[in-house]
Parts: C-alpha cells; structure tokens; sequence
C-alpha cells in the first residue's frame, strides 16, 4: 500500500478512515470523537503512551460502562491489553485469556501497576485458548471477543453467559478469524453465530456500533449481543 493511499484509508481493506473494513461510511455525527481520538493517536504514536481506555469504537466504551456499573459483575475476556484494566477499574472479576506470551506478561504488569488483584490473565495457545474447561461452574456477565479463534470463544462462552448478560465482538466490521479456518466456504463465522443466537431467542437482540476508535485514526465497528431473561 502506497503512502499517500496509507494516509486516506489508513490501512489496507479500507476506502477511507472514515470507512469501515466492511466499506460502511461511518455516521458523521460520530465525528465528534475526533479531538479526542487524535491527540490519543498523537501521544500513542510519538510518546508510546497508550490510551487508557480499551481500543474498541469510541462510542462502545460507554455502552459497556454503563452496564458494568448497574451492579457488580463477572467478565471474561479474550484478548488482553488497555481493556483488561480498564474493565477491572470496574468488574467484580476479570478472566482474560491472551495467546501471546510477552503481551500475557506485559498485561500482568500493568495490573500489578495498578493493584488490581480482581483480574487474572492466562496464557493459552491454540485449542487451550478457546477451552474453557478451567471456567467449569462458573458463569458470566460480559463477555469481550477481540483475540484469536473468535467464532469458538464464542462457541465456549455462551453456555457460561448468565441471564441479562452481554457479549461484545470487536473489529465485527472484518473477519479477524480467516487464518483459523478450516474449511472452504467459512467466513465471518464470530458474527453468524451471534445473529444466530439473537434470532432463536427473542428476547435477545443485535446492535451494530460504527464509530472512531481509540487509539487509531480511522473508524471501525463493535457488535454487542445483549443476552435477555
């Protein structure tokens, strides 16, 4: 990708930073973040300091805020980084689970930095990463999908998600799973298996966000499955 087409899209699959991977324009309202998502993208940039929210389309963070503070609740997260501890600022408990061995350090760190003892990050690769044998009667009020295998987190954390629960599928705008594929035909397979579920259950329902997201100059979208009685 040439540099001047770099500094449109932003990166490649994109036809502007004001697209999503999946070629929707981002609603224009949504341009309000941009201040805000600039000086992030500046300091993270030039001073590698990282923003202290998680990396998700701006305006998800409050969503998820919001249904963290109700009451106390239980989280479990694939995919660690800036989001686990922001969520355990705010959860009763957080699972990560992060296939990256410097990044599961790097993570365990910062925790520590903060004094964050409600919040554990496991290191676990391949079929590990989406077995969660080690959650067995336990149960969950937030999911959070934004690492590796995201169709089967997604197939492992619904039977453990409590009712009034909420799972969110980050970067839903692309197909972050191809690599782990494994047969001809797959594709968005995370975001089937979502639609899916809120199709048999009426009580449940699908909200698509589009937004700015933190940390990155262009936009993106999150998929929230609210979860219902």
């Amino acid at each position: 990708m040439n540099p001047i087409a770099k500094l449109i899209a932003g990166g490649p699959g994109r036809k502007s930073r004001l697209h999503s991977e999946s070629g929707q324009l981002m609603p224009l309202k949504e341009l309000r973040h941009l201040p805000r998502v600039a000086l992030e993208f500046s300091r993270s940039r030039i001073f590698g300091v990282r923003p202290p929210v998680p990396w998700w389309p701006v305006a998800v963070i409050p969503i998820i805020e919001d249904f963290l503070a109700a009451k106390p609740r239980d989280v479990i997260e694939f995919g660690s980084g800036s989001s686990t501890v922001w969520l355990a600022k705010r959860a009763l408990t957080v699972n990560s689970v992060e296939d990256n061995e410097t990044w599961t350090e790097a993570t365990r760190k910062r925790l520590r930095e903060y004094s964050l003892s409600n919040a554990t990050v496991r290191h676990a690769e391949d079929k590990n990463y989406y077995d969660l044998g080690w959650a067995s009667g336990r149960s969950f009020d937030l999911a959070i999908v934004d690492g590796s295998w995201r169709w089967r987190c997604i197939e492992s954390v619904i039977p453990l998600m409590k009712k009034d629960s909420l799972i969110y599928l980050d970067n839903s705008d692309a197909d972050k799973d191809r690599r782990h594929y494994t047969s001809p035909g797959m594709s968005r397979e995370a975001q089937k298996l979502l639609v899916g579920y809120s199709n048999a259950h009426h009580s449940s329902k699908i909200e698509s966000i589009h937004s700015l997201i933190s940390g990155e100059l262009h936009s993106g979208e999150g998929m929230l499955l609210w979860i219902g009685s």
